[in-house]
């Protein structure tokens, strides 16, 4: 007795570690039952021998049909929700849109316990499109191994960049950027996320998407001593003059925590500069002399 294709990808999907699915997941099980033509022992009653975009089409109207999946309002189109189960948070909503995403500033502050005062709306940092469709590329060809040709011959649903500025009733923010900082991943979903010191890096950087400066200042003051190994070795390998100059200050100067690396960061003062603390405020006439930085908070 032959198995329908639909119970196969319904226990599948059951196996899912979340209640999303993207038609590029649903593309490569349906591609993978096709290819194998049997699942758990048992022959697989297919139409074709081979897959093809009307075939994958046809079996996603199935599923919806039959209610094992359905679309989620005001999620992307692109992403399915399993039946009987709770949409998952929009943080890990937004890494299953953008695989190559991870959390970031205010976010990320508060997945690391930084902050406490969550926000609605979600910050993610995610390459730009050409490095983006390189890492999707070489992310089906690790899917699909030797059938990635056939696959893309296929016509099924590729690993594609979909828009992302809202997942639910949460506003989304992804800012794509060249180089992408330091990513670790925390918490029984092991979301990507930027890690504690490239966080705090990133935040004084664009203190708007992360509450303001002044609450910045309140998560450097608390953090700054725990991590300032982290900080440090993050700010030497990745920051800029800017970062050195602007860190190096708080360090020294408001928390009087010395290190050998400020008297190397203090060469990246200028004198008769126009730096600020604070990227997003008007410039004050309150200084640092040694760090040459505007007091603008």
């Amino acid at each position: 007795m032959r198995l329908e294709i639909l119970t196969a990808l319904e226990n599948e999907l059951e196996q899912l570690p979340h209640a999303l699915v993207t038609e590029y997941q649903l593309g490569v099980l349906v591609h993978r039952l096709y290819q194998a033509k049997v699942y758990q022992g048992k022959p697989l009653r297919l139409r074709k021998a081979m897959v093809d975009n009307a075939a994958y089409t046809r079996i996603a109207r199935r599923l919806i049909d039959a209610g094992i999946v359905s679309r989620a309002p005001r999620y992307p189109r692109h992403l399915m929700l399993l039946a009987g189960q709770e949409k998952p948070e929009t943080a890990v909503s937004a890494c299953l849109v953008d695989p190559f995403c991870y959390l970031s500033h205010h976010t990320a502050l508060v997945q690391h316990g930084l902050a406490t005062k969550k926000s609605p709306q979600v910050y993610v940092t995610s390459p730009p499109p050409s490095a983006w469709r390189r890492a999707a590329m070489a992310r089906m060809a690790d899917d699909l191994g030797e059938d990635l040709s056939k696959y893309l011959d296929s016509g099924l649903p590729r690993l594609t960049w979909h828009k992302l500025d809202r997942i639910g009733a949460h506003r989304v923010h992804r800012h794509n950027i060249g180089e992408l900082g330091e990513v670790v991943r925390l918490g029984t979903q092991a979301l990507p996320m930027s890690s504690v010191a490239q966080t705090i890096l990133d935040c004084l950087r664009h203190p708007q998407w992360a509450g303001g400066m002044k609450h910045m200042l309140r998560v450097f003051d608390a953090a700054a001593d725990k991590h300032r190994e982290a900080i440090i070795r993050i700010v030497d390998q990745r920051g800029t003059a800017i970062d050195k100059v602007r860190v190096g200050y708080l360090f020294e100067e408001r928390l009087r925590i010395a290190d050998p690396a400020f008297e190397r960061w203090v060469g990246c003062a200028q004198r008769g500069g126009s730096r600020k603390l604070d990227p997003e405020a008007d410039y004050a006439p309150r200084w640092s002399e040694r760090w040459c930085l505007s007091l603008n908070i």
